[in-house]
């Protein structure tokens, strides 16, 4: 707001400068103050009318323009195999979107610049929203996907 104060759940409260601006992503306001309310802006973004593909490509295209084209062909062979996976999975700590898991797990891959390095770092994003277990067998699958091998065979992770 005008104050530019954050105030946490515990009642902590953050001062930020003026060049700080907040997007918050929310399935409810349910314990949002009226003060928040009053100045929220509502985007709504139906799943079913959203490309994820759309929202991959993009990404990839403000990537470096040398790692486009590999980070092309690793999404294709993996990303959304992953994608796929978690989403049927349904096993998230967090309910989110499934643009949100897309654009989590993209966000782990900046700066890949190998085929191992891609598949850790899918494993990251993908995985960070699932419990240990289904985190293990995801990067089992990752690694099997993308013809790699993890550090430890025992522990992908």
């Amino acid at each position: 707001d005008d104050n530019r104060l954050l105030t946490m759940p515990n009642g902590e409260r953050i001062q930020f400068g003026p060049n700080v601006n907040f997007i918050f992503e929310t399935h409810s306001l349910k314990f949002a103050s009226p003060a928040t309310v009053s100045r929220m802006g509502m985007v709504f973004l139906d799943q079913e009318s959203s490309d994820l593909k759309c929202i991959v490509n993009s990404w990839v295209r403000r990537q470096p323009e040398e790692a486009q084209l590999k980070l092309s062909g690793w999404i294709d062979d993996c990303f959304y195999k992953a994608l796929d996976w978690v989403i049927q999975d349904g096993s998230g700590v967090v309910e989110t979107t499934h643009a949100g898991v897309a654009t989590g797990a993209l966000s782990h891959l900046v700066g890949v610049t190998c085929k191992a390095e891609f598949a850790c770092a899918a494993v990251r994003g993908f995985g960070s929203n699932l419990p240990l277990e289904r985190r293990t067998e995801l990067a089992r699958c990752i690694y099997e996907w993308v013809n790699e091998a993890p550090a430890d065979h025992r522990q992908p992770l």
